[in-house]
């Protein structure tokens, strides 16, 4: 699949320089550098992902999100330069049909001069739209979402839940941008943080220290940690570790009792779908670390569970375990369009509240970004989640 993604982005830039070079006239030595330009470009970005972990990945991120915005740039460009190209076509071949020689001279250069501003319309507006993407993509919002359940009780309604997904620290987020996220997270002074999966884009040998933002988040009820499809890239065992000597707890296929008031309801998190034994996702085996006093389906479970889809696992399992409410991240909303059909197609949600195998799911876009730090048409997000009894 990657290499055929190379070879699709590779056909692309030369279709695209190509364009350009009939457009403005430009000499095969100009548009070689034009080529070679573009392609050092693309290719920059994905060293940090594919170099190892020699790769400094922190002195190599100027270049990377320059290169992933590249990587953006180039469809968006081609969602214009082909049309164009086709209008191209066909004007040409008209052209050459008139009879006056004079006439098809004025008419070539006619349009010429048309393809060339439009070629300039289209590299302007492709600009602008991928720079919106990327200063966009730069501030999560914070969404409010109300859950009303007769299994809450009493002492948690009003109880307030941060779901923070898809930090994706790495080649194209620092510390310094997650510090940000921190600080706008403990703002809202939430009863309970869940970072359910796909932190990191690198191991910890690479960015730990990156990451030790995370350890100034404060809740009353604490923060908790599940694994994203995005760990088990980067050493998911090794990250699990990490965070555990740091005082943080993974929720790997794993369950704790929250007490307030002296009610309780049950925290239960799973590794994500893609994982392999023994960080593989399980949720009855989660369930089953629950204390006996605990066992009762009828109590108010809330399940964190990286994507949305792992609600309908096992045939509906999490609902027949008496989930009432899971929260997920993983689609990013589509993060870019058009790529949104894919992400609905492959999970059956992008975003929002939506039920799934029996089971409430609230599935965030995510607070970050993987590979091209741009959002567009799908803002990034940190969502609170505010419990009623009603």
């Amino acid at each position: 699949m990657f290499e055929l993604a190379i070879v699709i982005v590779l056909a692309l830039c030369v279709f695209l320089v190509s364009r350009i070079r009939v457009a403005f006239s430009l000499s095969w030595v100009g548009t070689t550098i034009l080529g070679v330009l573009i392609v050092a470009l693309i290719a920059a970005a994905f060293v940090p992902s594919y170099g190892g972990d020699s790769i400094d990945i922190a002195a190599w991120r100027p270049v990377s999100i320059i290169g992933y915005i590249a990587v953006t740039y180039l469809p968006y460009l081609s969602f214009g330069l082909i049309p164009l190209w086709v209008v191209d076509v066909i004007w040409r071949r008209r052209n050459r049909k008139t009879p006056d020689p004079e006439l098809q001279s004025a008419r070539a250069k006619t349009r010429v001069t048309t393809i060339r501003s439009l070629t300039i319309a289209i590299i302007v507006i492709a600009a602008g739209v991928v720079g919106y993407g990327y200063w966009r993509a730069l501030t999560p919002d914070i969404n409010q979402v109300e859950f009303e359940h007769q299994q809450v009780p009493e002492a948690f309604d009003g109880y307030r839940i941060a779901l923070v997904t898809d930090l994706h620290i790495g080649p194209t987020r620092s510390s310094a941008w997650l510090q940000e996220r921190v600080d706008q997270i403990n703002a809202q002074n939430v009863d309970l943080i869940l970072i359910v999966g796909d932190l990191v884009d690198g191991t910890p040998e690479q960015i730990g220290d990156e990451m030790l933002p995370i350890l100034d988040l404060h809740a009353a009820d604490g923060v908790f940690i599940t694994t994203g499809n995005h760990e088990y890239y980067s050493n998911a065992q090794a990250w699990v570790d990490f965070w555990e000597e740091h005082g943080i707890p993974v929720l790997t296929n794993k369950a704790v009792v929250i007490t307030r008031s002296g009610q309780s309801i049950d925290l239960i998190g799973i590794n994500d779908r893609t994982g392999r034994p023994p960080l593989a996702a399980d949720v009855a085996e989660a369930v089953a670390t629950l204390p006996s006093a605990a066992s009762d389906v009828t109590r108010f479970r809330l399940l964190a569970a990286h994507q949305p889809v792992q609600a309908l696992a096992g045939d509906n399992l999490a609902a027949q375990l008496g989930i009432d409410l899971q929260v997920s991240g993983h689609t990013h909303g589509g993060q870019v369009w058009p790529v949104h059909y894919l992400a609905k197609l492959q999970q059956g949600v992008l975003d929002g509240v939506h039920e799934l195998g029996g089971v409430t799911v609230v599935t965030s876009r995510g607070a970050g970004a993987w590979g091209p730090p741009v959002r567009i048409g799908a803002p990034p997000e940190i969502i609170v989640i505010t419990l009623h009894r009603p």
